[in-house]
């Protein structure tokens, strides 16, 4: 009996070691590991400002994005991601205004409105990051399969909507040419 369990043992060790880890697994065939941010909730802070860390995080899960085709014959798989994000948040409130900051793409890549309306207050915000937008290394040169752009000088807002989410966005022209690379890791 004894002898049957360690073999058990053994055999799972064994099948541990060889069955792949699907969060260490590349992401589609992008070449990178690195997910989309995530934001399971978007809640906190209930009152004030979100912190500095929380523009950033709020800010990334606004802008990463991957789309994954059922089939080859759709075309590649795309993965844009944040990379060397810098920020600035102001500790100062003012009231969301359509003529304003509606040049800052908050309906970016959303489906369903976030439920803005002239009574939110929002918090400006301004920073820099790079831009990843690749595409899966199949279409591409290996290595090469990135259109990589640097934002130096973007200007956005955070602000909660009637939802009670916290979202934060910034936009801005790119400071140098894109030029193409591997995705970060």
């Amino acid at each position: 009996m004894k002898l049957q369990i360690a073999i058990v043992t053994i055999s799972c060790t064994l099948m541990t070691g060889l069955i792949p880890d699907p969060s260490n697994a590349q992401t589609s065939s992008i070449g990178t590991n690195r997910r989309p941010a995530t934001c399971p909730s978007r809640k906190a802070p209930a009152n004030g400002p979100p912190s500095l860390a929380q523009a950033k995080k709020y800010f990334k899960c606004h802008a990463e994005l991957e789309v994954t085709q059922s089939r080859k014959a759709d075309g590649p798989n795309r993965l844009s991601l944040i990379d060397n994000l810098n920020m600035q948040i102001s500790s100062r409130a003012r009231r969301y205004s359509i003529a304003t900051d509606s040049e800052y793409g908050l309906n970016h890549r959303l489906t369903k409105p976030l439920g803005l309306t002239s009574d939110l207050t929002v918090y400006d915000i301004q920073g820099s990051y790079t831009v990843y937008e690749c595409n899966d290394a199949s279409y591409n040169r290996p290595g090469q399969n990135c259109q990589i752009s640097q934002f130096n000088d973007s200007r956005g807002v955070c602000f909660k909507n009637n939802f009670n989410d916290w979202h934060c966005t910034m936009v801005g022209a790119p400071d140098k040419p894109t030029r193409k690379g591997p995705p970060p890791q």
